[in-house]
């Protein structure tokens, strides 16, 4: 159903963007880079993981993909960011 679909998103992208937001709210501000980066790293595998437990995916290929396309992503953004 589309509601279900609609609900299942929303929770996903609320869960995947809490987990960064807080490490970088929480951590020292000398660790917030390092600490932020790994609860994406975290955020991301959490979400590959749950992504393919009813399909018929190989949770490790997702795995990785979502942490390369996630970086690659995180790299521009912080790129262009920098150059403001």
């Amino acid at each position: 159903m589309p509601i279900h679909a609609a609900i299942s998103s929303f929770l996903s992208f609320f869960v995947g963007a809490l987990i960064p937001l807080l490490a970088m709210t929480l951590a020292d501000r000398s660790l917030r880079i390092i600490a932020t980066l790994g609860a994406m790293l975290l955020a991301l595998a959490l979400n590959a993981t749950i992504s393919t437990h009813h399909a018929n995916v190989s949770t490790k290929r997702m795995i990785i993909r979502n942490i390369i396309v996630g970086l690659v992503t995180t790299l521009i953004s912080f790129s262009l960011g920098a150059s403001i």
